[in-house]
């Protein structure tokens, strides 16, 4: 199996695998997971990954589809400001398709500026407020400049889990949260 199959796989299953989000209440055991590795995601990986969530939640949402880019060195590690700038190009391209607002998270400021450059952080601040990125995951704190394969299949759940919370309306029938007795 490719890595970029690999990667989405990852990505899927984690979204999949909440309980909430299949309607299920009751906990559910852990199952082991088998890992692609700490090698870094590639442009070329990341790219096409993200664009195929992008075709996918563009056809959900009823929005046209991007075009499929043409990636510089798809074989050289992308950085994490390179996949905070993709994520909130998404975030910026979906976010007319809200049905809810989201409330603001809190931003740890300090684990913020401790490593990401001010342009990063110009990107970083929009997805961390809406709850896109998790507040002290990888991609915000992360010790090294890329991430790999199991980090990134967890930013892109993360991220389009998030992305599902926003653009569909709660139903008291399928929303544990706000049923009746709940």
């Amino acid at each position: 199996m490719n890595r970029v199959r690999a990667v989405s796989l990852l990505a899927m299953a984690l979204v999949l695998a909440n309980p909430a989000a299949r309607g299920q209440e009751k906990e559910i055991a852990p199952r082991p997971t088998a890992s692609v590795g700490a090698a870094p995601v590639t442009r070329g990986e990341a790219h096409v990954v993200l664009s195929r969530f992008d075709r996918a939640a563009s056809k959900v949402l009823g929005l046209e589809a991007p075009p499929m880019v043409k990636v510089a060195e798809p074989d050289k590690p992308i950085t994490r400001g390179e996949i905070i700038k993709l994520l909130r190009e998404k975030l910026d391209r979906f976010r007319p398709k809200f049905v809810v607002t989201p409330r603001p998270s809190p931003i740890d400021r300090k684990a913020l500026e401790s490593r990401n450059k001010p342009n990063v952080r110009q990107d970083l601040e929009p997805l961390l407020r809406s709850g896109f990125v998790a507040p002290v995951g990888p991609v915000v704190v992360g010790p090294a400049e890329t991430l790999t394969v199991d980090e990134f299949a967890d930013l892109v759940g993360f991220f389009f889990s998030r992305l599902a919370d926003l653009t569909h309306k709660p139903s008291a029938q399928f929303s544990p949260e706000i049923m009746k007795g709940g």
